[in-house]
């Protein structure tokens, strides 16, 4: 998207930077200049090979360091997005998304509105990612610390049994035992399954396995890094 979308808009407005990686997004100091929109990709890079850093750590940047007005995410729309989108509009500095697949004119003229202080978001979304009652991933690993552990430790293939959690987790085997009562709660709440009593280890791992790439990146983003998946190299 960044060598289509760059030169039109450098062609245009009169500071344009690009971001590639963490190097280049750490180099923009809180000092510098005052961006008025930030168009931040939602994903970089592959699902199945997390990388270590997506559009959330960009969002998380800007916001520690006051140098956006708004920003635009830039979303594929397909459902293995959901839950970094579900984040993404909670944040109060997110004031539009768009589809990469519309193209190059729907990006300026979201550009255009969120300059003017203005919000853009599809008609398409949903209208329940912006209900902020909603339990979100995030919001449930904030207050139950234990199932963002259990959830790190199986996402990034450290654990593959209650045994191999509580040693990785430095919980209790029993204390993680009783994590499946905690994530039929969620679940049902979310709509992910129709009883929650019904949750049991197997409906855990495999719910961890769908959403690994956005636990792992939530894992990194709030403290808990060492929930990765190390690289595999030849030998």
């Amino acid at each position: 998207m960044q060598k289509v979308i760059f030169p039109l808009l450098s062609s245009t407005y009169q500071t344009t930077v690009p971001v590639a990686d963490r190097a280049d997004l750490e180099a923009l100091t809180p000092n510098s200049l005052m961006f008025d929109v930030a168009i931040v990709d939602l994903l970089w890079g592959s699902v199945e090979a997390p990388p270590d850093i997506d559009g959330l750590d960009v969002i998380d940047h800007l916001e520690e360091t006051g140098r956006v007005a708004s920003i635009l995410v830039a979303v594929h729309g397909q459902h293995f997005e959901r839950d970094f989108l579900h984040e993404a509009v909670s944040r109060p500095l997110v004031r539009g998304a768009v589809f990469k697949a519309g193209g190059v004119a729907p990006v300026l003229d979201a550009v255009e509105v969120l300059a003017r202080g203005q919000s853009w978001f599809p008609p398409t979304l949903p209208d329940r990612l912006f209900d902020r009652n909603r339990l979100t991933i995030d919001s449930w690993f904030r207050s139950r610390p234990l199932v963002a552990h259990v959830a790190g430790a199986i996402a990034s293939h450290r654990a593959n049994s209650w045994a191999s959690i509580a040693e990785v987790t430095s919980y209790q085997r029993t204390t993680v035992e009783s994590s499946p009562r905690l994530f039929g709660e969620a679940l049902y709440r979310l709509g992910e399954v129709n009883d929650p009593d019904e949750v049991n280890q197997a409906v855990v791992f495999r719910w961890v396995g769908e959403r690994a790439a956005y636990i792992l990146s939530w894992c990194r983003r709030n403290g808990m890094g060492h929930y990765r998946r190390e690289p595999i190299t030849g030998g």
